[in-house]
């Protein structure tokens, strides 16, 4: 999680950003069902719903968008410039989903970091769950 969160950082390219923050949220699933408790596998099983459909709606958003000038598909981070004046309802779309993806609160994706949080401190697993957040706020950084 914590390789993946800071490899994000330094990405130009949209899918490979996604890729590694996909590889952070399966990070934040493994580490609820190492809670061995029943809460950590409801938060394991909420957070896979989530994120799936989250992660879906990414990317279809980011398939079916092409660039206004040449028709050619969005690669990197700089070709969002202009969505918002050339489609605003995709871009507003997109950016709620990205802020699902970062937990932001009240959106579907801060519930289930939540959750995972929950989990690993009802066990006491108090590094865990400080990773967790540390992880979580820089990802913030990259999806914001």
């Amino acid at each position: 999680m914590i390789y993946a969160s800071l490899a994000a950082l330094y990405q130009d390219k949209i899918k490979r950003l996604l890729a590694y923050s996909g590889i952070a949220h399966m990070g934040y699933v493994l580490l609820a069902i190492s809670s061995n408790s029943i809460e950590g596998f409801f938060a394991a099983y909420y957070y896979l719903f989530v994120y799936s459909l989250t992660g879906l709606a990414v990317f279809v958003i980011l398939l079916s968008v092409r660039k206004y000038t040449d028709f050619s598909k969005i690669k990197s981070l700089s070709d969002f410039t202009s969505l918002f004046r050339n489609n605003s309802v995709i871009a507003f779309s997109f950016s709620i989903f990205m802020f699902s993806l970062a937990g932001v609160p009240p959106l579907a994706g801060f519930f289930s970091k939540v959750f995972v949080f929950l989990s690993l401190v009802k066990v006491g697993s108090y590094l865990a769950s400080i990773i967790v957040i540390v992880t979580s706020v820089i990802s913030s950084v990259y999806y914001l």
